[in-house]
């Protein structure tokens, strides 16, 4: 069995009791919340609907099993972005948001905190808070060292909030082995977030607003006030969801982890991760009707591919965490550079995608023909896929970007020309239609989100593959009336994944 040191009021037995505990917890609740993922709320659920026959896949816990097994058969001492990242390309195929940037910035080679930071709207969001478990588990009453290890897990795919989200929940969760006073936890999380963390301020506003209110549904409407993002994965709301559903609680694990989930949004995760710290707290604190409908199985999804050593249940991931945890108990994790969740800047060299830039009329967003600009078209480099301009910076109500497409093979692809405004595309001079919304996103009001796996506004596909070569992408860019962002880019059509290169320079 592992030999790490636990502390004096933990044994064995329990380590190994309140692991199982928040892995049970944590299929209870992303079973919960899965088939409400992205609904904005509030939900009038109190139990499963609709009530499964086994537990259902969810990322939240497929990505931890991932480097469970990775660390464990590759015999890994340590760990860093850069082994995670490692895991990532060789067993995930999931093309959403953040993990998308994850392969994308992988394939540039981009390593440690920069595998997350750069370039990357989607730095700020729940794929990273989501994943705290398996370091607490690793670092039983050790918030300091599960919080360094979430670094290392967070910086993969997230910047800023995202990475302190994840070192919040981890540090929580270790102390929860041995502290089981929820202010007490809370305050010791928030110890680890720096003063401008949005998620350290939607957390005080939860708990203030509770302490006043004592109403869950006027607290969400005060944390939707201040936090709320046409992203529904965005993490400040999502913890603060988590929080207010411990809060109102009242110490029952059923009804704290339905409040969680009936404030909607990114559902599965709230539910997954608060009944993981209830688990933590109490084991025995999971009803059987809870459990019973889902058994111990361990299922993940297909997009996990090529892995090792799965467990097969719940006592099987139990006994891998402890074993894990051993092997690690000589490495000596710290928290490193975190970075802000922004655009690269101009001028930065990192990533250079060349571009021409012209203006056009409002008439060129239906326009069927590629609009000729107004003014003489000026050559840039811009400093990644993700940029952020001024109204100001605009010499007439539409920006036309023009960009080089290169692809190595025939492709069906897919466009991204993504904006707070309008934009249309055109390629090769021909204009591109609109991509159909997925099932998925079909049911979330919500589109507030540049990934190649969503439809509605600025996304865009062609019916037939475009050959091999280099083709013209053409984006007209409505002028905005405050700061907005663009995302462009291209993907696989069927995979939903980027292809890194077709627009870099180099």
């Amino acid at each position: 069995m592992a030999s790490i040191q636990l502390p004096k009021n933990l044994d064995l037995a329990g380590w190994e009791s309140r692991v199982m505990g928040c892995w049970l917890g944590k299929a209870v609740g992303g079973t919960l919340g899965g088939p409400h993922e992205g609904k904005s709320g509030p939900l009038k659920l109190d139990f499963y609907d609709p009530v499964p026959t086994q537990v259902l896949p969810n990322d939240d816990l497929d990505l931890q099993v991932v480097w469970l097994c990775y660390l464990l058969t590759n015999g890994c001492k340590e760990v860093t972005p850069d082994l995670l990242s490692d895991a990532w390309h060789k067993h995930v195929v999931f093309p959403w948001d953040e993990y998308g940037i994850c392969h994308r910035n992988g394939a540039y080679g981009l390593k440690g905190y920069q595998l997350g930071s750069v370039d990357n709207f989607f730095g700020e969001c729940m794929g990273a808070a989501i994943r705290s478990e398996l370091w607490a588990c690793l670092a039983p009453g050790d918030p300091k060292r599960a919080a360094a290890l979430a670094w290392s897990d967070a910086a993969c795919d997230h910047a800023g909030d995202g990475i302190w989200a994840e070192v919040f929940f981890a540090a929580l969760e270790s102390a929860a082995f041995v502290e089981h006073d929820r202010d007490t936890l809370i305050d010791l999380g928030l110890s680890y977030l720096p003063a401008n963390s949005r998620v350290k301020d939607a957390i005080q506003l939860t708990r203030a607003s509770w302490a006043k209110k004592k109403d869950w549904l006027a607290v969400r409407e005060d944390i939707l006030a201040a936090h709320e993002n046409p992203n529904f994965t965005d993490v400040a709301a999502n913890l603060a969801f988590t929080i207010l559903g411990w809060l109102a609680g009242e110490g029952d694990f059923g009804k704290s982890i339905c409040i969680a989930n009936n404030c909607g949004m990114d559902t599965d995760c709230t539910a997954a991760t608060l009944g993981s710290i209830l688990g933590i707290i109490d084991p025995k604190c999971i009803p059987d009707k809870w459990t019973k409908p889902i058994g111990d199985a361990v299922i993940l999804n297909p997009q996990i591919v090529h892995l090792q050593n799965i467990p097969k249940n719940l006592q099987e991931l139990t006994e891998q965490t402890m074993r894990l945890a051993g092997q690690l108990a000589d490495s000596k994790p710290a928290i490193k550079e975190i970075v802000s969740r922004a655009p690269q800047r101009d001028g930065d060299t990192l990533l250079q995608i060349p571009v021409e830039i012209g203006f056009a009329e409002r008439a060129a967003l239906s326009s069927e023909t590629v609009p000729t600009s107004l003014v003489p078209k000026v050559s840039v480099t811009l400093p990644g896929h993700w940029i952020r301009r001024d109204a100001k910076e605009f010499q007439a109500p539409v920006m036309l970007l023009h960009y080089t497409i290169n692809l190595k093979e025939d492709e069906h692809v897919q466009f991204l020309a993504w904006s707070q405004t309008n934009t249309r595309i055109w390629v090769d001079g021909n204009g591109v239609i609109p991509a159909a919304a997925d099932a998925v996103a079909a049911r979330r009001p919500q589109q507030g989100a540049p990934s190649f796996h969503r439809g509605g506004r600025g996304h865009f596909a062609l019916s037939t593959p475009l050959k091999a070569g280099k083709h013209e992408l053409v984006v007209a860019w409505e002028w905005p009336h405050f700061v907005a962002d663009l995302v462009v880019g291209v993907a696989n059509a069927q995979s939903k994944q980027w292809l890194p290169f077709a627009l870099l320079k180099k």
